[in-house]
């Protein structure tokens, strides 16, 4: 960061550890600078997603899950993610989220549904 304060690896890197302190509003700062150095990026908002769900803000959690979602992430797997709180994963929009991801996989992409993993 002291040498190339606009790395988005290094910024990310940086929320990342920060969110694995607990030091979240430091984090939060972290992947705010790497989303503005790659917007098109999912892991600042999957960072997001992840601290502002640790924080207990469930509201803010769900908007950047969606920004991630609307980036590329899958959440397929969040519903068994160890590192985001259990009330978070078994919250009723992130079920709604997964929802509309299947049937844009089953409808829009004509994926077979055996293929699509859960």
């Amino acid at each position: 960061i002291e040498i190339d304060p606009d790395n988005f690896l290094a910024n990310f890197g940086l929320g990342v550890a920060y969110a694995i302190l607990n030091e979240f509003e430091v984090s939060i700062q972290y992947f705010k600078k790497a989303n503005q150095l790659i917007p098109s990026s999912v892991g600042p908002f999957w960072g997001m997603t992840l601290v502002y769900a640790r924080m207990g803000d469930k509201d803010k959690a769900i908007e950047s899950l969606k920004f991630a979602v609307d980036r590329g992430y899958s959440i397929t797997g969040l519903k068994n993610d160890p590192f985001f709180p259990e009330d978070f994963r078994n919250d009723h929009r992130i079920w709604v989220l997964l929802n509309l991801e299947l049937w844009y996989k089953l409808y829009i992409d004509r994926i077979p549904i055996e293929r699509i993993r859960l």
